[in-house]
């Protein structure tokens, strides 16, 4: 049974197992050298106060401060050698991922309103043509 198609609800244990195994090939990661161990105790820190703010300020649910703590957990930072434009404004996969979310959930509001538009200028497009046609 696939619980988010179906109810929109990842179960809690799901969220639990993720962010602990993301913590734990982390953590290795940092015993052996391949991340930074600062970055390991304080970009989950920081997802965690950055995401309670955001689920304060009404802009966040629940869910989404769970997958911003799992993003900071399994992200510490981008893979070596990757050449991107926007890494110079967002130094950290959070940071990326809190601001391409910002921008999804300010562009969603704004297509429904062009779509609703052209629906609105389609229907008044057929009134005319039954118009001229009586």
């Amino acid at each position: 049974m696939w619980q988010d198609v179906e109810k929109r609800e990842v179960d809690d244990a799901v969220w639990k197992f993720s962010v602990t195994a993301a913590l734990f090939i982390s953590a290795c990661e940092a015993i052996f050298g391949i991340a930074d161990p600062i970055l390991l105790a304080f970009l989950p820190a920081l997802a965690l106060c950055l995401g309670l703010l955001l689920h304060r300020l009404g802009l966040y649910e629940g869910a989404d401060v769970k997958a911003l703590l799992l993003i900071a957990s399994a992200f510490l930072s981008y893979p070596p050698g990757m050449i991107l434009p926007f890494r110079r404004f967002f130094p950290l996969p959070l940071l990326a991922a809190v601001a391409a979310g910002t921008l999804l959930s300010a562009a969603y509001p704004i297509s429904i309103f062009i779509s609703n538009l052209m629906l609105i200028l389609e229907a008044r497009d057929i009134r005319l043509e039954v118009a001229d046609f009586n």
